[in-house]
């Protein structure tokens, strides 16, 4: 599953779309990230081929992101949100090249229909680095952007994504030895992708990730965060 950005200043719309879009990933058994974020607050964009839902409402900013998408990478793909066909019609443009319109408010068929049509770009991905692991002569392969991070949790493993977790059988302490370049230990349970924090505070001890999630940080884990900084 490629990268999902959702762009669009109404919170509503952004978290309702996300819900329907993880939903998804999950009936399919896919993995991928999916990201929402008004357009005044345009984060880091992926390395990789990604999927943008864009909010058509507010030309400037939706201009604006257009640009900086197309300059990321032009393989990227671009569908558009629309409330009035007034609004659409002013954002199709030769630059856009959009993949696909849906008019608000999106329903979850809407989602399964334009996405069942669109082709995954699949480029160079392949030699983005995994996580692979063996379980009942099945091998699995996550690539580490869809990685949140590894828990110890109830003297089992589990490595956490957005979709859904996977159950391992390898100790913290190992993943730790074999991933420090890509994943900071930020508490004897977690083991964190270094690329998916936002922010950390030592006042409340907690990590947040890109997706909003919260994590711990333990005393003695807080040197390693500050180690990071120092490497950034």
């Amino acid at each position: 599953m490629y990268d999902v950005l959702i762009c669009d200043n109404s919170r509503p719309d952004r978290q309702q779309l996300r819900s329907l879009l993880v939903r998804y990933q999950l009936e399919r058994n896919e993995e991928g990230n999916v990201r929402e974020f008004a357009y005044k607050d345009i984060p880091p964009l992926p390395e990789c081929i990604s999927l943008y839902f864009m909010d058509t409402s507010s030309q400037d900013e939706f201009a604006h992101t257009v640009d900086t998408i197309r300059n990321k990478s032009h393989e990227n793909m671009i569908l558009l949100l629309f409330t009035e066909m007034q609004t659409l019609m002013t954002a199709m443009t030769p630059k856009v090249l959009p993949s696909g319109m849906l008019h608000k408010p999106v329903k979850y068929e809407d989602i399964q229909n334009i996405l069942s049509m669109i082709p995954v770009q699949q480029s160079d991905l392949a030699s983005e680095p995994n996580y692979t692991y063996t379980k009942k002569a099945r091998t699995v392969s996550i690539p580490y952007r869809h990685i949140l991070f590894f828990e110890s949790r109830n003297k089992k493993t589990y490595l956490v994504t957005e979709a859904q977790e996977h159950e391992l059988y390898v100790p913290l302490d190992t993943l730790e030895q074999e991933l420090a370049i890509s994943f900071v230990r930020t508490h004897r349970s977690f083991l964190v992708n270094r690329k998916r924090i936002r922010e950390y505070d030592f006042g409340s001890m907690t990590v947040t990730l890109d997706d909003g999630t919260e994590v711990l940080i333990s005393r003695s884990c807080k040197e390693n965060l500050k180690h990071m900084e120092d490497e950034q």
